[in-house]
């Protein structure tokens, strides 16, 4: 069970870091934060990643993290 509640939260992070790419565009001005709100999403995405690859098929975790598609789309709105 938690390796989808792993796979799920990477998920959003992947989404909000996606996001956080298209705001660098924006807003040009607050290169370095949104810069180190990118590395650490990064980072925290391939953790979660990593703990849910532990507990559940590989093919799972990949499916459940094209969600993030959804999470970037609804902050674009």
């Amino acid at each position: 069970m938690n390796g989808y509640l792993y796979s799920i939260l990477a998920s959003i992070v992947v989404g909000t870091h996606l996001f956080s790419l298209k705001l660098l565009s924006v807003f040009p001005q607050y290169y370095i934060y949104l810069f180190v709100f990118m590395i650490a999403t990064m980072i925290l995405s391939r953790y979660f990643i990593y703990l849910s690859m532990k507990s559940i098929d590989l093919t799972i975790v990949h499916l459940i993290i094209s969600m993030s598609v959804f999470i970037t789309f609804l902050g674009t709105i």
